[in-house]
């Protein structure tokens, strides 16, 4: 067959591909289209925009509009939660870097104190946080800005906290706040500029020392903590028995340490271990649950 001229031959092939073109589906995905299609910034895809009002849109209401829109009846976030181990931290980490007001809750300088609902009892914990505020404003902003947040799988919901008597009360105890009763009533009724009294009630300082232990053995005698912990620097520690029943083999005790970073210590080395045997004539009651332990934040 004789070849066409080249003249012929590009007349037929844009014959064929005008022909063809409109029956064959594009390969390119319909998101990468519209990315490259759409590279104004005036006019982003409603893909975008749904994406920023989600996951990272700045603050768009005036602190007047959040009070109208939020209504708090108090300065005091709570968070109802049945993992203990969130800290401080973690509620700041998920405020969005973006918000004009991140200086505000910044790690070392934000104004706000998290403290564990705990039983004024026996210090156990009741699954739930607290984020104390020194405004209704501040609650409102960060309430705002971690609306669509999630920590560690779960879903921020938070809401506000009545100032009452149950609230506060789980907030600390006669354990560990020798001023607590006196703290707690002034608390109950000041509904304004009363960050200063929960920061006293709270104790941040003077609470991270202490620590909460859980299955200790029966029958210690006294002096046995004292030399175990010999190398923690505990002149003046002393060991507050909570609960003691034998029948239903409870146990649990507080220790207080003169530093925070002895409290550390002491919860890395023997949370989670089995006690160790130390009179050999007389030995202690163990449980068969290991230690447990945690610092009373």
């Amino acid at each position: 067959m004789k070849k066409l001229p080249n003249e012929a031959s590009n007349r037929l092939m844009n014959i064929l591909y005008s022909k063809t073109a409109p029956k064959v589906a594009p390969t390119t995905s319909t998101l990468t289209r519209t990315l490259y299609e759409n590279t104004t910034l005036d006019q982003p895809t409603t893909a975008t925009t749904t994406y920023s009002d989600l996951i990272s849109q700045p603050l768009q209401l005036e602190s007047q509009d959040l009070l109208d829109r939020y209504k708090p009846i108090s300065n005091i976030l709570q968070f109802n939660c049945y993992n203990s181990y969130i800290s401080k931290q973690d509620f700041l980490r998920v405020y969005p870097t973006n918000s004009r007001f991140k200086e505000l809750f910044t790690v070392g300088k934000v104004p706000l104190e998290v403290v564990k609902s705990r039983n004024p009892q026996d210090l156990s914990f009741n699954q739930a946080y607290y984020l104390v505020f020194p405004s209704k404003l501040l609650a409102c902003i960060y309430l705002y800005e971690t609306s669509t947040k999630m920590l560690n799988g779960v879903h921020l919901n938070f809401k506000f906290a009545n100032l009452n008597q149950e609230n506060l009360s789980n907030m600390s105890s006669t354990l560990i706040n020798p001023k607590y009763s006196t703290l707690l009533d002034k608390a109950s009724g000041c509904e304004d500029d009363n960050y200063e009294i929960l920061q006293q009630l709270i104790s941040r300082d003077e609470r991270s020392k202490y620590v909460r232990i859980q299955n200790l053995p029966f029958n210690l005698k006294p002096g046995t903590i004292q030399k175990l912990l010999w190398d923690y620097n505990l002149p003046n520690s002393k060991v507050i028995p909570i609960t003691k029943d034998l029948t239903n083999e409870t146990n649990i005790s507080l220790i207080k340490f003169n530093h925070i970073m002895d409290a550390q210590r002491f919860v890395r080395n023997f949370h989670g271990k089995k006690w160790d045997r130390i009179n050999k004539k007389d030995p202690e009651i163990q449980f068969f649950e290991p230690i447990l332990c945690e610092i009373v934040d």
